[in-house]
């Protein structure tokens, strides 16, 4: 089966189906083309394949040890989990019965596809919709706030046309027009904006993202998002409405100033105040997933990612049929790249950290002083890795105690590195250096201890790991090569494949990355959190500004003529200034006590993005609130400074 990138590079012929293919030494049948953007959702690699052949296997004669094969089954609509269990169980009945897969406790269960694809990347979601509706909800209001300022500005409109005849209810459907029209005009602006900043997050979002390829802002998602600006319009005009259409007349004429009344004056703090708690919760949550990516930039990853180049290069059997062939030739590229200037190390490997796919043993070391007498605790599940020599200073790993692997050992010797979490486990009182590893029927001798380079998360350690040259094992070809320059690893990119090609022009050369790269490819989820939920968090923070900037403009407005009689009486400008500033500290004061209870909610639907942060971190939480009340006295002192303009002799004489 090809896929349809393949098929199109082979030239979109439509009859290709029925044509041989040749594939190593290996004869095929095209059968099928797969339809475009197709992806195999259990290929969690960069690369997808180009195409697909069938799977000739018989599990009960593989050895118990392989733990790399996946079966994909559909159950029946409606079947419960447990009877796809027994299903699963009956099928692995033969391999069960096989006599080497005895006594190994091998087992085979199933995992919901779609709840797999998306277990990494549902934390994210679940937090960045969590943040997009509080910032919709802060926003609601502060529409609703200045909706309500400008209905307080249009008094004498609403007066007339009360006095006119004018019913409550024309005067709600007029303002529930406008923050509709207003609504709508705000969705449309957000699918321009949008289009733009599709590509953007995207481009940011990890390449193994589910689904990544489908996400578009098409014609359905512009509909929705011009539906909730309208309902948003509609939401945030109804308490202005409500207001302008239940206020007496007599109020609404009683004055030739814009005094407002005192439910306007109560409705628009409460607003305020409601709005700086919803921001808090926002703020919190996005200083919580930025604090958590700053601790995952600084993360030790137990190798050192700077300098290193690595390529992928194919050693199939139709190329080298014998294992030694195979390891001459990755000697030879490795003395090819020794002879360029800047290179200190070259290696190679059968799995790079940070990418996974290691292969899974299990291993015991007679007489550790760390043995308990029980088989089951004295034997460990472990990553085994299998490299060259060189590899340890190649990739950047620590050597702890001992020695890494030098270029040979004697005949009939296997030796092994074996990781802090091996050697704190059986020797947490001696010395591993010379001891014995019985693992898989083989006797391997411990020759140094190293610190565990991550092979899955960046953030903290998995399996314990034993290193082992690849060289001592069938079938272990490592493909990955590590090279270590003193310059910029990205130079040497142009030199891989014409290297590789001189010493043999039939190895076909994939995957040159820098190891820089693929660590900052493993944090681009965190990443995108990151820059999705902080800035979902620094809009609320503008919001919320605005907000307070329009109600301390409207407290200096209606109250010009109180502050103007302070003056006249002996008041100082900075006591006046104080006064107008210490009623918008006390809108922001009880908005943030308000919200202390959210920042709890916020901390646990977070919590599946922090990386080595609490979800509620005293230090983070304390310099949100800190943060919030410095800018929130920022923005109230800005209208409030227009006090310093009032001249109170020509407008008590207004007045």
């Amino acid at each position: 089966m090809l896929t349809d990138r393949l098929w199109r590079r082979l030239g979109a012929d439509p009859t290709i189906v029925g044509t041989p293919l040749t594939i190593g030494t290996t004869a095929y049948t095209v059968i099928g083309v797969m339809p475009p953007g197709f992806r195999f959702s259990a290929a969690v690699t960069a690369d997808e394949p180009d195409l697909y052949v069938p799977l000739a296997l018989d599990l009960a004669a593989q050895l118990p040890f392989n733990h790399d094969f996946l079966a994909i089954v559909r159950a029946r609509h409606g079947a419960s989990p447990e009877a796809v269990r027994q299903v699963i169980a009956i099928a692995a009945r033969p391999s069960d019965a096989a006599d080497h897969h005895q006594g190994h406790g091998r087992d085979l269960y199933p995992v919901g596809l779609q709840a797999d694809m998306v277990e990494e990347v549902r934390p994210a979601l679940v937090g960045l919709s969590f943040a997009t509706v509080f910032l919709l909800l802060v926003l609601t209001v502060n529409l609703s706030s200045l909706l309500l300022a400008r209905a307080a500005e249009r008094q004498r409109e609403v007066a007339v046309s009360r006095a006119l005849g004018a019913s409550g209810t024309a005067i709600v459907r007029a303002m529930l027009l406008e923050g509709g029209l207003l609504g709508l005009l705000g969705g449309l602006g957000g699918v321009l904006a949008g289009r733009w900043g599709m590509r953007l997050l995207v481009a940011l979002g990890p390449t193994d993202l589910p689904r990544r390829d489908d996400i578009v802002l098409d014609w359905r998602v512009a509909l929705v998002v011009v539906t909730v600006g309208v309902i948003l319009g509609l939401a945030a005009a109804a308490s202005p409405a409500a207001w302008a259409s239940r206020v007496p007349l007599e109020s609404l004429v009683a004055t030739g100033s814009l005094r407002g009344t005192r439910t306007y004056g109560r409705l628009r703090r409460s607003l305020i105040v409601v709005q700086v708690a919803l921001s808090l919760v926002l703020l919190s949550a996005g200083g919580l997933v930025v604090r958590s990516f700053e601790r995952l930039l600084t993360v030790d990853p137990g190798f050192r990612p700077a300098g290193v180049l690595t390529f992928q290069v194919s050693l199939g059997r139709w190329l080298f049929p014998a294992e030694a062939d195979a390891f001459a030739f990755q000697d030879r590229v490795t003395d090819a790249f020794r002879s360029v200037p800047g290179v200190t190390a070259v290696s190679a490997t059968r799995t790079l950290p940070i990418a996974g796919g290691t292969n899974v043993t299990a291993l015991t070391i007679p007489g550790a002083p760390g043995n308990t007498g029980d088989a089951n605790r004295d034997t460990a599940i472990v990553d085994r890795i299998f490299v060259r020599s060189g590899y340890v200073d190649a990739i950047g790993i620590r050597v702890l105690a001992g020695r890494a692997f030098a270029g040979g050992h004697g005949p009939g010797v296997r030796e092994a590195l074996i990781d802090r979490a091996l050697a704190r486990q059986f020797f947490p009182t001696g010395d591993p250096i010379g001891a014995s590893i019985r693992c898989e029927g083989q006797t391997l001798v411990i020759i140094g201890v190293i610190e565990q380079a991550r092979m899955y998360d960046l953030y903290r350690d998995g399996r314990p790991q034993l290193l082992v040259r690849a060289e001592d094992y069938e079938g272990r070809r490592p493909s990955y090569f590590v090279v270590h320059t003193n310059g910029d690893p990205r130079a040497l990119s142009a030199l891989v494949t014409p290297i590789v090609r001189r010493v043999d022009r039939r190895v076909a050369v994939s995957d040159v990355r820098t190891m820089n790269e693929i660590v900052a490819e493993r944090r681009s989820r965190e990443r995108l959190s990151a820059v999705l939920i902080g800035g979902l968090a620094l809009g609320a923070l503008v919001l919320v500004a605005m907000g307070l900037v329009g109600v301390i403009s409207g407290t200096v407005t209606r109250r010009r003529g109180e502050l103007a009689i302070r003056m006249a009486l002996g008041a100082t400008h900075r006591r006046v200034l104080r006064l107008v500033v210490g009623d918008g500290a006390l809108l922001v004061g009880l908005g943030v006590l308000l919200g202390v209870p959210g920042v709890y909610a916020a901390g646990a639907l977070v919590r599946g993005l922090l990386v080595d942060v609490s979800p509620w971190d005293p230090a983070t939480l304390v310099a949100v609130a800190a943060g919030l009340f410095l800018v929130a006295l920022a923005a109230c002192y800005a209208p409030a400074r227009r006090v310093l303009r009032i001249d109170p002799a020509p407008l008590l004489r207004q007045e």
